[in-house]
């Protein structure tokens, strides 16, 4: 449900490089979005990816890492390593895209902000963001969702060995499954260039409860990078 504005104030933030905000389209599936993004990303860029848009920019990464400089992982999920999980995940996800079709915006967004995930998001965050996305509502979301699912995506957890540029992975110190994610993505993945930030007194919506912070992160990666 994201949309190429809610990048705006970040790259005001960040004059000194030139930005763009990529809008994701769905392909047919996982692997056909993935490979129009990494057509539609300029060639040479750092790609910087919230979430959903996290794990589009891990498999750009790895099909074109000759074409891109980084990675800035935030608040992702490498993949789903069991069919059960898959399996389940598809049809919750299925059922999210049938209400998205069905509800209005406001009241859908009302509930989906309620999830676990959201949990410790400010309320003054929780109502921004829930009025940004229903003055941006889209008959999009439902393909979107349905092309990338984590369901749909491929298990990127055997594959974390084979990224080849820098990477930094972001996850706010109170969003405990991703922050465990991303320590566990330290672990696992054996890129010398790969580090991993924990944002404190921030959750799952990093760029918006601590974006002074991710700004920080960002410059320093680009121009360590650069």
């Amino acid at each position: 449900m994201g949309h190429p504005t809610d990048w705006d104030e970040v790259r005001a933030a960040l004059p000194e490089f030139e930005t763009s905000a990529v809008e994701v389209r769905a392909g047919d599936d996982w692997q056909s979005t993935v490979n129009q993004l990494a057509e539609s990303i300029p060639a040479d860029s750092i790609i910087v990816g919230y979430s959903m848009g996290a794990r589009l920019g891990l498999g750009v990464a790895l099909v074109k890492p000759q074409r891109f400089d980084g990675l800035i992982f935030v608040s992702g999920n490498p993949g789903l390593e069991s069919e059960q999980d898959r399996e389940q995940r598809w049809l919750a996800d299925q059922s999210v895209a049938e209400r998205i079709e069905s509800e209005p915006a406001e009241s859908f967004l009302n509930q989906w902000y309620q999830a676990s995930v959201f949990a410790n998001l400010p309320e003054e965050i929780r109502r921004a963001e829930i009025a940004r996305k229903s003055a941006r509502s889209s008959d999009d979301w439902p393909s979107i969702l349905r092309a990338c699912s984590v369901a749909k995506q491929p298990n990127y957890w055997p594959r974390l060995s084979e990224l080849s540029i820098p990477t930094l992975v972001v996850a706010g110190e109170r969003d405990e499954k991703y922050r465990k994610i991303a320590v566990r993505i330290r672990e696992e993945a054996s890129l010398e260039a790969l580090s991993v930030t924990i944002v404190p007194n921030a959750g799952h919506i990093v760029h918006r409860e601590q974006q002074a912070a991710l700004v920080g992160l960002i410059r320093e990666f680009a121009s360590k990078v650069a």
